[in-house]
């Protein structure tokens, strides 16, 4: 799982193993970042998901 600005520039990565089917959390921490718009993106096998996340601070 990764995020991303909205220009698509790799922000930073919140998860990278692998995890059987489930429920599981990530912490995000945003401290360094300004408030702008994030994509936050979870590849699995051959296919991705995205989520649009807005930071304000």
């Amino acid at each position: 799982m990764n995020v991303y600005d909205n220009r698509g520039r790799f922000v930073r990565r919140l998860v990278h193993k692998y995890h059987t089917p489930g429920a599981y959390s990530a912490r995000f921490s945003a401290k360094n970042l300004a408030s702008w718009i994030y994509i936050c993106r979870l590849i699995r096998n051959h296919a991705s998901q995205s989520a649009k996340m807005i930071l304000l601070k």
